[in-house]
């Protein structure tokens, strides 16, 4: 038999990308249309091929993109379908498993961050700093407790807040769609939080600390656009003449400014990335006992903080780029997620195989 050509090659590959892409939608209209479905994809690829060098891609990616599309509409659908009381009290015990998290992590840390400031704070400034200090403890708590309160709720057992089978279905990737939606909401608040109440916070203790209200802002005590103004004119700055010293500085200042920035939206968006990752963890390992969560929870918080400042600190001093050094901690939860919720990767691995080994339709 003839070695296939690249353009087959191709066009296996994108039957191949098609028929993963099929577990969008739910499991009943899968094995019901999705053969069909691809064989008709796979055609109009065939067909498309008499029309010239690009007309397959195109073809291919808008299949790709209609798939997406309906995939999305049909699985929210089951997910409204699927919503009914039992998820309705899981959500609630979350949100107040959540409160009270974040009520304990945050008294916590607070009182750990007055302890070690006590013997710099005057005696009249005892309330100002405590009042500014919340908003900074906030931003890291609010992640830590919606990792716990997820924990928490989906591991209940005894208890009418356990949740139903049907919402730890690994059969069914999308079923936790409502806490993945909490997640957003959760993140949207931690980015009004980080990017609007946290840098004036920071700037009222800077003042409070040097003991007067005025002078040079750090990066922490600035809003987004400012340390985009801050960096930008630094660049425009560093393209007239400098000493190479005055240069080095420059460009420590102008990565300071960025890692900043990215970072205000990266820990915003861990809340997304820590629920999808207990969710995974839960699935993985079906039901974690108290005695565990405790510990694992402290394994995740140590690791993700771990890797914020390792990468904060390369972002700083330029070996990395200050986007990814801030964002590669939520991209390494991203994989573990993803990781823990492969169901069976012999499979995916065979079918991928199968399809680019096949002949295509014509």
């Amino acid at each position: 038999m003839s070695a296939p050509t690249s353009g087959h090659f191709v066009h296996r590959l994108w039957c191949a990308a098609y028929r993963m892409l099929l577990v969008l939608l739910p499991r009943e209209l899968r094995e019901r249309h999705g053969d069909a479905m691809l064989d008709l994809f796979a055609r109009e690829l065939s067909r498309r091929e008499r029309q010239g060098l690009f007309a397959p891609t195109a073809a291919a990616i808008a299949g790709l993109g209609d798939l997406l599309g309906r995939g999305l509409h049909e699985r929210i659908a089951d997910e409204r379908r699927g919503f009914g009381p039992a998820e309705r009290v899981v959500l609630k015990n979350l949100v107040v498993r959540f409160a009270l998290a974040f009520f304990v992590l945050t008294d916590i840390m607070l009182a750990l961050s007055m302890r070690r400031q006590s013997s710099s704070i005057q005696s009249e400034q005892w309330l100002s700093v405590l009042w500014y200090s919340v908003p900074f403890i906030a931003a890291v708590t609010i992640p830590m407790a919606l990792f716990v309160a997820v924990l928490a709720a989906l591991n209940g057992q005894g208890t009418d807040a356990t949740p139903p089978q049907r919402m730890l279905d690994s059969k069914r990737p999308l079923r936790m769609l409502p806490l993945a939606l909490l997640g957003v909401v959760v993140s949207v608040i931690a980015y009004g939080l980080n990017t609007q109440v946290l840098p004036k916070a920071n700037t009222e203790l800077q003042w409070l600390q040097n003991g007067k209200r005025d002078g040079f802002r750090g990066d922490r005590s600035l809003a987004p656009h400012e340390l985009q103004d801050r960096w930008r004119e630094l660049e425009v700055q560093l393209a007239a003449d400098r000493t190479q010293i005055a240069k080095r500085s420059t460009l420590e200042t102008i990565n300071s400014a960025k890692v900043e920035y990215h970072k205000k939206y990266a820990i915003s968006a861990a809340c997304l990335f820590l629920t999808l990752f207990a969710v995974a963890l839960t699935r993985r390992m079906r039901r974690i006992p108290i005695t565990w969560q405790v510990p694992l929870s402290v394994v995740v918080f140590a690791g993700y903080y771990l890797l914020l400042i390792v990468g904060e600190t390369l972002g700083d001093s330029g070996a990395l780029a200050p986007s990814l050094s801030m964002w590669s901690a939520n991209l390494t939860l991203l994989l573990l997620t993803v990781g823990l919720s492969v169901r069976s990767g012999q499979s995916v691995t065979t079918g991928v195989s199968r399809f680019v080994q096949s002949e295509p339709p014509r």
